[in-house]
């Protein structure tokens, strides 16, 4: 029989092999496992963690700093492990940095659990303040975790619940941040409910001066039960009451699919046949009927704007099938050459989603452009990018230079379609990112052109799909996703695929555009209310019951 209680207690190499082998399982949590039983079980170990380990009146924030860490590290480290991919597809020159550059991302990530857990050993909750407490230091550690230093919002633990299943609709009322909250509190309650008698820790307080157990199975089960059977209740709710999906008319949309190795888009004859054979199937049958082509990101490498014997073979492919040719929705980096204070002129390169219209004669124009703002840490942008360009230290994704963020998420109206919110691979991870100007039209759709041959063949795109179709929740906004590598398709308001395509799949994906839902009532403004009342339980908590009369000789 385990000695669960004796593993609890366990310090040392053991103990921190056992929390970073607990938190590499609760990764079978998320896309494409969802195993969330589990995921809840492997928080909740972390839950217990801590809440054994603030007890101790010597050392207790070192121990729970100790658990945060190594916990959080096995968490990120399994659920990141693809990032090595790129660095493969880089070249020999790359592949002596994946190991170190990997780990140490992980690690830094795993410091905004370190927080979390000191600030629990700080305020060493009793009672049915433990799961509570838990889950507001773990939520709003999260939410800097997605914010600060540009942010990295990926494996929130609320994505252990599928898109478009009925947990996942909470998130049109109070957002992956929310769903993370809860998520924290039902593996919180959960672990006290089930966690074993008490054996103190080494030098901790008598039993009878340490809060009991007996009494707190039932109130922390009541907690958990109410607010699973509260999530899937309002999920099941709302999603029966969906009416069926209405398309727009007069749009067809032609999302294009053919896989790739990444390592043959950075070869500049591999480019060019990779974009071969997007075109070879485009020209699938049908395209007379087609209003509006998508390619995704990495179907064309470099400056496609600029490629004038890609954009004439698009536009004789086009002309082949009708007069009336339909728009090329493409993304390229785009030039833009400015002066410098010194009147020097210096080139920038922006991340772009582009609308490309063509005439009957032939003739193309680009219709629109929309900018990306989010850049990917080290593969696109880094602040003082152009400090190390003169170096010879050139970014991750692109051969050319360091990207060029926008100052600013815009609206884009491409011909033919509703207004819309372009968000370029790594931005679909942003919950708030989409624009809602007061004194314009709301966008009525998300466009989201990726290219997933980043991530090899590991749970990554479909890790990178499943956090797409929240903001489709989030935001009550189809969403039409192209993604070189990854999983494909048009997902409605509700989180759902309404095609789909996967990453090997070589296909022509036609589809009409959704219809978006009334604005739901998250908005970017609740996360930060979120923050709030977190931070402010936290500190009510400190300063009325707070931990007294500690000894911390870390």
């Amino acid at each position: 029989m385990v000695d669960f209680d004796g593993l609890l207690n366990a310090s040392g190499w053991r103990g921190r092999g056992l929390d970073m082998a607990v938190g590499g399982a609760a990764v079978l949590g998320l896309a494409p496992f969802f195993i969330w039983p589990l995921a809840l079980l492997c928080f909740g170990w972390l839950a217990l963690r801590l809440d054994r380990r603030a007890k101790a009146p010597i050392n207790a924030s070192k121990l729970c700093r100790s658990s945060g860490f190594w916990f959080a590290l096995g968490y990120f480290l399994f659920g990141l492990f693809w990032i090595g991919s790129a660095f493969i597809a880089r070249g020999p020159s790359y592949i002596p940095l994946m190991i170190p550059a990997v780990l140490l991302l992980c690690a830094l990530l795993s410091l905004f659990w370190t927080i979390a857990a000191h600030s629990y050993a700080r305020l060493n909750p009793r009672g049915l303040w433990a799961p509570i407490l838990f889950a507001s230091v773990m939520s709003a550690t999260e939410i800097l975790r997605g914010h600060l230093l540009s942010g990295f919002p990926w494996n929130l633990p609320g994505y252990i619940f599928k898109s478009g299943g009925a947990v996942s609709q909470s998130a049109s009322i109070i957002g992956i941040y929310g769903l993370t909250f809860l998520t924290f509190l039902l593996a919180g309650s959960l672990a006290h409910c089930l966690k074993p008698r008490h054996t103190p820790l080494q030098g901790s307080l008598p039993i009878s001066a340490q809060t009991p157990r007996a009494g707190l199975e039932r109130p922390s089960g009541l907690i958990f039960l109410v607010t699973l059977i509260g999530l899937f209740s309002f999920g099941f709710i709302r999603l029966a009451a969906a009416d069926d999906i209405i398309f727009h008319d007069g749009i067809t949309l032609r999302i294009v699919q053919t896989p790739f190795a990444q390592k043959d888009n950075l070869d500049p004859g591999g480019s060019v046949a990779i974009a071969n054979d997007y075109l070879a199937q485009t020209a699938a049958p049908g395209l007379e009927s087609v209003t509006h082509v998508i390619w995704p990101e990495g179907a064309v490498n470099g400056l496609a704007l600029e490629n004038t014997a890609l954009i004439r073979a698009v536009s004789d492919l086009f002309l082949s099938f009708d007069n009336s040719p339909p728009d090329w929705l493409v993304n390229s980096l785009r030039e833009e050459t400015r002066p410098s204070p010194q009147g020097q002129p210096i080139d920038y390169y922006y991340n772009s989603s582009a609308s490309v219209d063509f005439g009957a004669d032939g003739s193309a124009a680009i219709a629109a452009i929309n900018d990306k703002v989010k850049l990917v840490p080290f593969g696109e942008g880094l602040p003082g990018g152009r400090f190390l360009e003169r170096y010879g230290i050139a970014p991750m994704s692109t051969a050319a230079s360091f990207v060029t963020a926008a100052p600013k998420k815009e609206i884009a109206n491409f011909p033919g379609l509703p207004p819309l919110t372009a968000h370029i691979c790594y931005e679909i991870i942003f919950p708030g990112l989409t624009p809602r100007p007061k004194n314009a039209p709301n966008p009525q759709w998300i466009l989201n052109q990726s290219n997933d041959g980043w991530y090899g063949k590991s749970s990554g795109p479909q890790q990178h799909a499943n956090q797409a179709a929240y903001r489709a929740i989030e935001e009550g906004l189809p969403i039409v996703r192209s993604a070189g590598n990854g999983i494909s398709g048009v997902i409605d308001p509700y989180g759902r695929w309404h095609v789909r395509a996967e990453p090997h799949d070589e296909i022509a994906l036609d589809s009409q555009l959704p219809i978006a839902l009334a604005k739901p009532l998250f908005s970017i403004n609740l996360i930060w209310v979120l923050f709030l009342i977190n931070t402010t339980t936290c500190l009510v908590y400190l300063g009325r019951w707070g931990r007294r009369h500690t000894v911390d000789v870390s």
